[in-house]
């Protein structure tokens, strides 16, 4: 069966939820590393090998099921790097990083928070699909963390001036 990229778009749709579901279900529990965590190197060679974006966006999906939300966020970037007009791996990508918010886990000294991560990953998917309301209700999150109440307000007022889409 040939994948077009319709067929993409609704294959992210479909597993979009999915995704939220578990990271949310995860983040009530919230882990305490001791130091800032990294991805099993063979699994780092892994995503590093592939070229595939529709297998990096399902890798990324096994990851977050298994709860290993490091490595679904390498996953998911990679396949935002191979196809940067997947917006559904950039909504999962933002999903991700807010989740590794949730769940306190630390970043690099010197690297951007993992919420101002996914609010860049989800202007990305936003600048894709400006109509698309799930992007809108993720910046909500982001912004509401972040105490940036201008642009939460800005996005709840799109928000409610979306078309209602089947």
């Amino acid at each position: 069966m040939r994948l077009t990229q319709h067929t993409i778009t609704d294959l992210g749709i479909l597993t979009l939820g999915l995704i939220t579901a578990v990271i949310i279900i995860r983040s009530y529990h919230p882990p305490f590393p001791a130091s800032i965590p990294s991805i099993p190197s063979e699994t780092q060679r892994l995503i590093d090998g592939s070229t595939d974006p529709i297998v990096l966006f399902k890798g990324g999906k096994e990851f977050v099921q298994k709860g290993d939300l490091l490595a679904a966020a390498a996953s998911f970037k990679k396949a935002t790097q191979l196809d940067g007009k997947w917006r559904d791996a950039f909504i999962a990508l933002g999903t991700v990083y807010i989740a590794l918010d949730d769940n306190q886990i630390p970043v690099a000294q010197g690297d951007l928070s993992w919420l101002f991560r996914a609010e860049s990953a989800l202007n990305r998917a936003k600048k894709l699909d400006p109509l698309y309301q799930p992007i809108y209700e993720q910046l909500m999150v982001v912004y509401e963390r972040t105490g940036q109440l201008d642009k939460q307000k800005e996005v709840k007022s799109t928000l409610k001036n979306l078309p209602v889409l089947n």
